[in-house]
């Protein structure tokens, strides 16, 4: 089963530990939303915006049973029919302690947060009806040191 973006049911909220999206210079998110694959027992929750410049947004994507925090940058640019191209670049993933790259479990992981990020995006612009594409951008490529 792919990743799906969804409201989190009161009964979902029972069964995951969300302790692991605290953030320590963070309040705790509210948990209403997320991007989940069941049958990887994958998830992606978007914690916070930076206030200044470039705007990082900050996620925590739970990936066998370890915590990541992708930084990501959201960029547009507008195509010569009026519609825009949104960009999100993936500029860092803070990674657990014994978390080894690179290894095939890097790179798993890296398909899988591009995955989950490009459902989330994909709903975060779908009710605006300004966009033509959406581009994921992943720096770390297969078996780069990050």
């Amino acid at each position: 089963m792919p990743f799906v973006n969804e409201l989190i049911s009161e009964e979902e909220k029972n069964n995951f530990d969300f302790s692991v999206i605290d953030v320590s210079y963070q309040i705790r998110p509210k948990l209403y939303k997320w991007t989940i694959d069941r049958e990887r027992n994958s998830f992606l929750i978007w914690v916070r915006q930076d206030r200044e410049p470039p705007h990082h947004h900050t996620y925590v994507f739970v990936w066998k049973g370890l915590r990541f925090e992708p930084l990501i940058r959201y960029t547009s640019e507008k195509t010569a029919n009026g519609k825009l191209i949104q960009t999100c670049r993936i500029d860092n993933v803070c990674l657990p302690q014994n978390f080894l790259v690179p290894s095939k479990d890097n790179d798993e992981m890296l398909d899988a947060l591009e995955e989950a990020l490009l459902v989330e995006t994909t709903a975060r612009y779908q009710e605006f009806d300004n966009t033509e594409e959406i581009r994921i951008e992943n720096p770390f490529n297969k078996g780069a040191q990050q």
